[in-house]
């Protein structure tokens, strides 16, 4: 017959996975009530650092028993890391528990704020340190705790099971005075063995590293240093080899260093060993005695002269720091805070941290006399930012429209909506058009394009032309004084994009080309997690936009006024390309801040009245060395798809028109890592409302846009490195912005 716990597994798994979080909190929360009462004890509120999974490390809110009768209550206040130990259980080395969620923090050290009825021998107010989580506060058994004496501070006290560690090898090594030592693996725990074995009084002290980034700690306490790159390993002859590190590699360095006849004492956790090592030969050949020091082998109670028992290798070492014949301090490199175990975490899963001892601070060291029992500490609020106050009042940019086609009057609507702008006269070659749309804007019609610069109640111009016509205009406008504000793309060429950019330069004006996708709030929403470190470095990009374009589309179906410029590969340059995909190709750059180095492209008209692209599939390396593709078309019938995944070293973001999904290994505005979350996105709206209003705030406080001539040049040099690529049948360097032009 199934348990109770199998039937409500059996329902949990039959549930939908948004459902199941908030099913195992209220699990969770009757569990521990039920066994606070079945063990009369109290239920008590704490923050601990959680591995969710693998390289998903998390601070997050528990609840846990108050002391059983055998146990105390310790409000934390430092906590030491095991580098080695926690980053091979958080990446899943072998040999490693492989179970999540899982609980770090073996050493620390705090204040006791309750013991149970049956403790003696430990009263609240005392501080201790021992066997503690990486928490505000744990709850553990008297056995893995000492008392601290007074003059050792709580930082130090929080080696303290580290030190036993390296205090156990250190004893079962039993180095004579004179003998030879060399200790293998410079890490926390080969540092105190070093130091540890020098109260022996031995000859000499040999600290081997895997390479010299370690070797000032030991050069300045007067010890050799070697780094396994160095010649000589096999002539250092010790009498004692402490191995540290527990890796295939520093245990076979350990037996090169050994001396005929010597003692090789594994104090580091081997989780491994190299296969190819020929173990038993050089350990009978060298008549190697072979000593296990792990931590597993201390005694619990009793104990024999070489066997201390784990109570007292602790109160050792507190007594060896409180006399100073033993310093820790100067091993710490980091002091976190917990909130940063995400950012500790993945320093030490990327392997290249240069941090030796980190700790986690919990809460300051209470003063004498400790305060009878501590609560639980919050996590700081997160910083709230305050929104600025309003911008003093904006003069509105007074624009005129050119080019009144589909694209165009779609324009006008949006311009007439954008607070900052005052759409005061439009230009069209259909005058009927251009006065239709002139009534329903109280603004003017001009006769001609030169009509409109003359006018001077005009500051920019808005350029709704075809691609053909963009450096002409745009260098009229610019010659005139107006501002340009100029439809994608920047131009057909990369020479006419030079020259636009050049000439806008030259007369002073600003040039912005309108890549308003970037307001889309999608776009805003991914940039901001990506800034907030949700997919970590950047490794690759997917995206994806296709759509429908009937064929009446291509000769001006959907304009007042019909013309076929878009199905003529010299007057528009692109089909596909320069309609919609400049805009993926924008808002990519836009979102992780990376550029295309190379690119190759295979492009096609499969299915359109056209000489240009309507198919397009891009293969691209980026500046950071991330890999990416980027297709589309417009020959795809059913509904439009507009979808990009950008993913990197600790999460990936899945956008689309209606939701962001954020899996990632970071606390992201509070969310958990290690799982993903689906966050839902506002309709599209008013995107060209707030690019014009952008640049007319930039142009009254005279500084550049957010999107400038620059990001059409480079969106250019894209697209026209794309399509020679596939002329050329090979990938293409993409070309890098002229400093002349910036």
């Amino acid at each position: 017959m199934a348990s109770i716990e199998q039937v409500l597994r059996a329902v949990y798994d039959r549930m939908p996975d948004d459902v199941q979080p908030a099913l195992r909190r209220s699990y969770r929360w009757a569990s521990i009530r039920a066994e606070a009462a079945h063990a009369r004890a109290t239920v008590n509120r704490c923050k601990r650092v959680t591995f969710e999974d693998f390289e998903v490390a998390h601070l997050e809110p528990r609840e846990i028993l108050g002391p059983r009768t055998h146990e105390i209550l310790v409000e934390m206040c430092v906590t030491a890391v095991s580098p080695g130990t926690e980053t091979s259980i958080l990446c899943g080395w072998p040999g490693t528990p492989r179970r999540f969620p899982y609980a770090p923090g073996y050493s620390g050290a705090g204040v006791v704020g309750q013991v149970g009825a049956s403790v003696s021998g430990f009263v609240p107010g005392d501080r201790v340190a021992g066997g503690l989580h990486h928490a505000s506060r744990d709850t553990v058994s008297t056995q893995v705790l000492v008392k601290v004496p007074d003059g050792v501070t709580l930082q130090d006290a929080s080696f303290t099971v580290l030190g036993v560690i390296a205090l156990q090898g250190v004893r079962k090594a039993a180095i004579a005075p004179g003998e030879r030592v060399a200790v293998v693996g410079q890490g926390l725990v080969g540092q105190l063995s070093r130091r540890l074995a020098a109260l022996s009084s031995p000859s000499a002290i040999v600290a081997i590293g895997s390479s010299r980034a370690r070797s000032a700690l030991a050069l300045s306490d007067g010890d050799t240093f070697m780094s396994l790159a160095d010649a000589g390993l096999d002539s250092i002859d010790a009498d004692v080899v402490i191995e540290a590190a527990g890796t295939p590699d520093s245990i076979a360095t350990a037996l090169r260093c050994a001396a005929r006849g010597s003692r090789v004492v594994i104090v580091g956790s081997g989780r491994t060993l190299d296969r190819n090592a020929n173990w038993v030969a050089r350990l009978q050949e060298r008549d190697l005695t072979i000593l296990g020091a792990h931590l597993t082998t201390v005694a619990e109670r009793e104990a024999s002269p070489t066997r201390w028992s784990y109570q007292q290798e602790a109160a050792l070492f507190l007594e060896l720091l409180r006399r100073n014949r033993l310093r820790v301090d100067d091993l710490v490199t980091w002091r976190a805070r917990p909130e940063a175990c995400n950012e500790v975490y993945e320093q030490l899963a990327s392997g290249r941290s240069k941090h030796l001892g980190i700790i986690f601070e919990w809460r300051p060291e209470p003063a004498s006399p400790p305060p009878p029992v501590a609560t639980a500490r919050s996590s700081p609020e997160p910083r709230r930012v305050i929104p600025s106050p309003a911008k003093a009042t904006v003069a509105p940019l007074r624009i005129g429209i050119v080019g009144l086609g589909s694209i165009g009057q779609q324009h006008a609507r949006e311009a007439a909506k954008a607070a900052l702008i005052d759409v005061v006269a439009v230009y069209d070659t259909n005058q009927k058009v251009s006065r239709q749309l002139a009534a329903s804007l109280s603004a003017s019609s001009s006769q001609s394009y030169d009509a409109l610069l003359n006018q001077s109640n005009v500051d920019a111009v808005l350029l709704a032309v075809p691609n053909y016509l963009h450096r002409d205009l745009a260098l009229q406008a610019a010659a005139h004084g107006k501002h340009v504000l100029l439809e994608k793309p920047l131009a057909i060429t990369m020479r006419e994009a030079d020259e636009i950019v050049e000439g806008c330069k030259r007369h002073g004006v600003t040039l912005s080309v309108n890549f308003s996708f970037r307001y889309l709030p999608r776009v805003h929403l991914a940039k901001r997690l990506i800034d907030q470190g949700a997919v970590g470095e950047i490794t690759g990009v997917q995206a994806a936009a296709y759509s429908y374009r009937e064929r009446g589309y291509w000769h001006g179906a959907r304009s007042a006024s019909a013309d076929d410029w878009r199905t003529s590969k010299e007057k528009a340059g692109a089909g596909f390309f320069f309609m919609n995909l400049c805009h993926v190709i924008d808002y990519i750059y836009f979102i992780t801040g990376l550029r295309a180095s190379r690119v190759y492209c295979e492009h096609g008209t499969l299915g359109s009245p056209t000489e240009v692209d309507d198919s397009v599939s891009i293969s691209c390396r980026f500046d950071n060395g991330a890999i990416g593709t980027i297709s589309g078309g417009c020959i795809r019938r059913g509904a439009n798809q507009a979808e990009e995944r950008i993913w990197g070293s600790h999460g990936t973001l899945t956008i689309d028109d209606e939701a962001i999904r954020v899996h990632s290994a970071r606390a992201i505005d509070g969310s958990r890592p290690g799982k993903t979350h689906t966050i839902a996105i506002s309709p599209k709206a008013g995107w060209i409302e707030e690019w014009l209003n952008d640049v007319t705030i930039a142009i009254r406080e005279g500084r550049r846009p957010a999107i400038t001539g620059r990001e059409g040049w480079e969106n250019l040099a894209f697209i026209t490195t794309a399509l020679r690529s596939m002329e050329e049948g090979r990938s293409l360097g993409v070309p890098r912005y002229p400093a002349a032009l910036d």
